[in-house]
């Protein structure tokens, strides 16, 4: 730019001006590139004796925002009774039949996106009589269909499995 002649002012705009596009342009990927970390389902630990009952809550984090999450639940029959089942942040969660896989199903295309955090469910388990010692495990999984945003783009989310841990006296 400093080699043109000083009377041409609109020649050094004009250039400014292409510089700075260029650089816009450079910097969008950039800017649109950052990623950001997967929602995620966990399900939760807990210990109990062989005919207690026991809280295990599938909860929702790192929610970016969606309006549908629909998540199996699966557990051992042989030593887990689902005896109830309670929604906790998230309004208007339904439930899918008794058994193994159990489906909580979560969706509010009224309101818009909803990036909570927090529990979606809690279930509670009979730890059965006969059951063996040791952990056994809840685990998660989910349709990537059936978890969407309010343009009905799926949303990246990813599940963290639980257990419950039966322990003797």
């Amino acid at each position: 730019i400093s080699s043109i002649k000083k009377g041409d002012k609109t020649m050094k705009k004009l250039i400014a001006l292409c510089l700075t596009i260029m650089l816009v342009l450079v910097a969008v990927p950039v800017i649109g590139a950052a990623a950001t970390d997967p929602g995620e389902f966990v399900v939760s630990t807990a210990e109990a004796h062989r005919g207690e009952t026991v809280n295990v809550t599938v909860s929702i984090k790192n929610n970016p925002g969606i309006v549908s999450a629909k998540v199996k639940v699966a557990y051992d029959t042989d030593v887990l009774e689902l005896t109830d089942k309670a929604e906790g942040a998230f309004a208007g969660v339904t439930y899918g039949p008794v058994g193994s896989p159990f489906t909580v199903n979560w969706v509010d295309t009224i309101h818009g996106l909803n990036s909570t955090n927090g529990v979606l469910a809690t279930l509670t388990f009979k730890v059965k009589d006969g059951a063996q010692f040791g952990q056994t495990p809840i685990t998660l999984s989910f349709d990537p269909d059936d978890v969407y945003d309010s343009n009905f783009d799926n949303v990246d989310f990813t599940t963290v499995n639980g257990y419950v841990d039966v322990i003797s006296c």
